[in-house]
């Protein structure tokens, strides 16, 4: 007799599965260099804390963190670009940091509710 799958692998499939249907969606993103050029390239997606970014038929990755901070500190409005990060006033440095954080902890609390809702999916399993 044939058990069926695994109720975190059936989870993880459906997870996998949106992930894929979501991930093709992305179409040319433009990168704003330091420099304050800006590129045409595409988000490949994310591996160990880097964004990877395509530009032709190069692959680079840019830190997560990095990305996140930057995002963090022209939320304000006062930064113009990514070239202008080191005139920038105090407290957006502060927001940016904080933006960085306060992300940051929302991706570990997810992480963690979902392998706490794993392994309870697997407690329940009869045996």
């Amino acid at each position: 007799m044939k058990s069926s799958p695994h109720p975190s692998l059936k989870l993880f499939a459906v997870v996998a599965i949106g992930l894929a249907a979501v991930a093709p969606a992305g179409a040319q993103d433009a990168v704003v260099l330091k420099s304050g050029l800006t590129r045409e390239g595409k988000i490949t997606g994310v591996s160990g804390g880097n964004i990877r970014l395509q530009m032709g038929s190069a692959t680079t990755g840019i830190p997560l963190a990095g990305v996140l901070f930057t995002t963090g500190m022209m939320g304000s409005g006062r930064v113009r670009s990514a070239a202008d990060l080191s005139q920038a006033p105090p407290q957006d440095l502060v927001n940016g940091l904080a933006a960085t954080f306060h992300t940051t902890a929302l991706m570990i609390t997810i992480a963690t509710a979902l392998a706490a809702l794993a392994y309870w999916l697997d407690r329940r399993r009869p045996t």
